[in-house]
């Protein structure tokens, strides 16, 4: 629930994109979010480990989880890509929100989300799994 709720307020963060193509944007990045989640076993429950003495036991479960989260962000964002490209050739959405600026050194609007994301995600699991396991 918390995922949903960081990623649904990283793209309401966006001041760039109407609501009537927000709705889509958002639904694709929260539910990427999640699929890609559930694909890598984020959601198990279990304290974050890692095969590395080394990792375990200086860094921690912290550690372990930020790192964790970004590979799950790697993995819905290229889900996230799927959905967009589908919304924009199906003209749900217009192209700009996704593709605008590419080639010049502004970022899309949900290309900007997505960097955020990036950025937000980390710091918010590696918060809940410091709240959940650190001692």
């Amino acid at each position: 629930m918390g995922d949903a709720v960081m990623m649904a307020a990283t793209e309401l963060s966006s001041q760039r994109i109407p609501w009537d193509e927000e709705k889509w944007l958002m639904g694709i990045a929260v539910g990427t979010w999640f699929i890609a989640a559930v694909l890598i076993g984020d959601y198990r429950g279990r304290v974050p480990s890692n095969d590395n003495l080394y990792v375990q036991m200086v860094l921690g479960p912290v550690f372990i989880a930020c790192v964790d989260t970004t590979v799950t962000w790697a993995v819905a964002t290229v889900l996230a890509t799927i959905g967009y490209t589908w919304l924009v050739s199906h003209a749900v959405i217009d192209s700009q929100w996704v593709m605008d600026g590419l080639g010049t050194d502004d970022l899309s609007p949900q290309l900007e989300i997505a960097v955020a994301s990036l950025i937000i995600m980390p710091c918010w699991r590696g918060m809940a799994a410091k709240l959940r396991f650190a001692r």
